[in-house]
């Protein structure tokens, strides 16, 4: 679990999780919803 990075942006309520080189995705918080994963892309 040592690869895996988060990364937090406060300002547009988001956070990142980062496989390097294989995979990254972003969940961000939108009111009504909760956390939503970001559409993937390449």
């Amino acid at each position: 679990m040592d690869l895996i990075t988060l990364s937090e942006d406060t300002a547009a309520r988001s956070v990142t999780a980062r496989f390097p080189m294989v995979a990254r995705q972003t969940a961000t918080y939108r009111e009504g919803w909760g956390c939503v994963l970001e559409p993937w892309s390449r």
